[in-house]
C-alpha cells in the first residue's frame, strides 16, 4: 500500500491540533456548573405532617440543621420569627443569647440549636438558612409550640367542706396550663353527681340542696394534652340521726334469747352514750343481767345498736323504742317484741319400734 500524499497528511495533522485547541478552550472558558446549598432540619414532623415541635415548659429543646453543598466561607444562620417580629438567634456556633441558646457544630455539615429552659415567650418559627447570593437563600424551619401540664390552683379551689343538711353549696376547681386545661368533676367509685350525671365538664359544681347522699369524695381533674392534675375534696354533711330497724317486729318464745337491732346513720357520728333503749317509757338498765346493749361502729357515719334479751319472759313482750341523738337533732324508732309458739311435736324426737328377724 502506498502512503498518502504529503499534502493530505499535513492537513489532517493541522485539523487534529485545531480540534484539540478548540476543545481545550471550550473546557477552560465554559462556566463551572454549581449546585446550590441544601438546608434540612432533621426533626420528625408531627402526626399531622406539619413542621411543628411541641415542647414541655421548662424542658430543653434541640433541633439539628444539615447543610449540604455549602462552601466553607458561607455562614449558617438561625433566627426566630414571632408573628411579624424577627429575632436573631445566632450564626454558626455563635449565639446571640448564651443563657437561652446553644449552637454546636456536630459534624462538618450539621449544626445543633438547643433552646434552654423553654418558656411560652420562646414559641415561634425557628429558621435555619444559608445565603446563596444577595437575593436568594436556602432554608428550613420548625414551628415550636410550648405546652404546660395543668396545675390546680389551691387558693381558688375548694378544700374539704362540712355543711348542714338542706343548705346550698358550689364546689370550685380552677387550674392553669398551656393550652388552658378543661376541668371535669366526678365522684369516687363512679357514684352519681348531685345533678344525676356521672361527670360534669365545668370548673363549678353547684349543689342546690344538700342531702346526706351528697356526702363523700369528689374528684376534680384538670386535663390538657400535656397531662392531668387532680384533687380529691371530701364533703361532710351534718344531719340528725336517721334510724331504720333491722325488722319492725320480732317474735320469740319464752326462755329463748332474742335481739332487737337499730341501724343508725348521722353526722356528727352518734356515740354509744347518745343511744338509749326504752320500754313503756322506762330506760333499759344497761347493768341488768337480763339485758345487754351492743354498739358497733361502721363506715359512712353508720352505727348499729343491739338490745339483747338473754331469756325472754312474759313481761318482756311489748314495744321498745330506740333513740339516737347528735348535735343536729334526734330521732327514734319503735320495735315490737311478740310471743312465738314453739311446735312441740316438731321438737320431740321420733321413736320407732321395730323387730329384727334373722333366719338361721
Amino acid at each position: 500500500m502506498r502512503p498518502p500524499p504529503t499534502g493530505i497528511s499535513t492537513k489532517m495533522e493541522k485539523w487534529r491540533r485545531l480540534t484539540y485547541i478548540l476543545l481545550l478552550c471550550f473546557l477552560t472558558l465554559s462556566p463551572v456548573i454549581s449546585v446550590d446549598p441544601i438546608v434540612k432540619i432533621n426533626q420528625p414532623e408531627d402526626t399531622f405532617g406539619e413542621k411543628t415541635i411541641t415542647a414541655l415548659k421548662n424542658d430543653d429543646v434541640a433541633m439539628v440543621c444539615v447543610v449540604m453543598n455549602k462552601d466553607a466561607k458561607t455562614p449558617v444562620k438561625w433566627s426566630r420569627i414571632d408573628g411579624t417580629v424577627k429575632h436573631d438567634v445566632g450564626t454558626d456556633t455563635s449565639s446571640s443569647n448564651t443563657q437561652k441558646y446553644i449552637i454546636v457544630q456536630v459534624t462538618a455539615v450539621s449544626w445543633r440549636l438547643t433552646i434552654q429552659n423553654i418558656q411560652e415567650s420562646d414559641k415561634g418559627k425557628y429558621v435555619c438558612k444559608v445565603q446563596i447570593d444577595e437575593k436568594q437563600y436556602s432554608s428550613d424551619f420548625r414551628i415550636v409550640r410550648v405546652v404546660e401540664k395543668p396545675q390546680i390552683l389551691d387558693m381558688s379551689t375548694s378544700s374539704d367542706t362540712s355543711i348542714d343538711y338542706g343548705e346550698k353549696l358550689t364546689l370550685s376547681c380552677n387550674a392553669q396550663g398551656m393550652p388552658p386545661p378543661k376541668v371535669i368533676w366526678s365522684r369516687m367509685a363512679g357514684a352519681d353527681l348531685p345533678d344525676g350525671g356521672m361527670v360534669r365538664w365545668n370548673p363549678l359544681l353547684p349543689i342546690n340542696k344538700i342531702t346526706p347522699k351528697d356526702r363523700g369524695k369528689y374528684i376534680c381533674q384538670a386535663v390538657n394534652e400535656a397531662g392531668v392534675d387532680k384533687r380529691v375534696i371530701t364533703l361532710l354533711v351534718r344531719f340528725p340521726p336517721q334510724i331504720e330497724p333491722e325488722t319492725a317486729r320480732v317474735a320469740q318464745a319464752l326462755g329463748y334469747q332474742t335481739e332487737l337491732v337499730c341501724l343508725i346513720e348521722g353526722f356528727p357520728d352518734v356515740t354509744k352514750e347518745q343511744i338509749t333503749w326504752t320500754r313503756i317509757g322506762t330506760p333499759i338498765d344497761r347493768n341488768s343481767d337480763r339485758y345487754k346493749i351492743m354498739f358497733i361502729s361502721g363506715a359512712f357515719n353508720r352505727v348499729t345498736s343491739k338490745l339483747i334479751i338473754k331469756r325472754v319472759e312474759r313481761v318482756d313482750y311489748g314495744n321498745y323504742v330506740c333513740k339516737a341523738t347528735n348535735t343536729k337533732g334526734s330521732n327514734e324508732r319503735q320495735i315490737s317484741l311478740e310471743s312465738k309458739s314453739l311446735n312441740i311435736a316438731h321438737l320431740m324426737p321420733v321413736i320407732s319400734d321395730f323387730s329384727w328377724n334373722q333366719q338361721l
